[in-house]
């Protein structure tokens, strides 16, 4: 992936540093986003895992004996007690999720206005190749 700057512009010696600050600042913004993204896929997947768990433990009778792990200690607890806690858990995460994704968004938002506002053409390295 090659970022080039706006082909109708001068370069001049003080132009090409201010170009190279403004490509440089726009990979690093497009490196943040994939990372926020990356992390909300996490989280999701870490949603499913307490859902599977939730499904696992309604069934079954409150009383009943189960282990939790909390940091690095496995507890032993009722699932009366943990399916409560698990819930909660959970519903912290989407509410994380959702705050994420909404940063997420206005983070994009914000990139592709850098990118008309500067010009920025994202060019392949297919594209670079002459045709055969």
């Amino acid at each position: 992936l090659l970022l080039l700057p706006p082909a109708d512009l001068p370069v001049m010696a003080t132009d090409a540093r201010t170009e190279q600050q403004i490509v440089q600042h726009f990979q690093e913004q497009r490196h943040r986003l994939s990372e926020l993204l990356s992390k909300i896929g996490e989280l999701r997947a870490e949603v499913g895992e307490h859902n599977v768990v939730i499904k696992s433990l309604e069934p079954m009778d409150g009383g009943r004996k189960c282990f939790r792990l909390i940091n690095t200690i496995l507890v032993e607890r009722t699932v009366a007690e943990v399916l409560p806690a698990v819930k909660k858990n959970r519903d912290r995460v989407e509410e994380v999720i959702k705050n994420l994704t909404e940063d997420a968004k206005k983070m994009e938002a914000d990139l592709n206005e850098f990118q008309v506002k500067h010009k920025i053409r994202i060019v392949n390295n297919n594209d670079m190749q002459a045709p055969a």
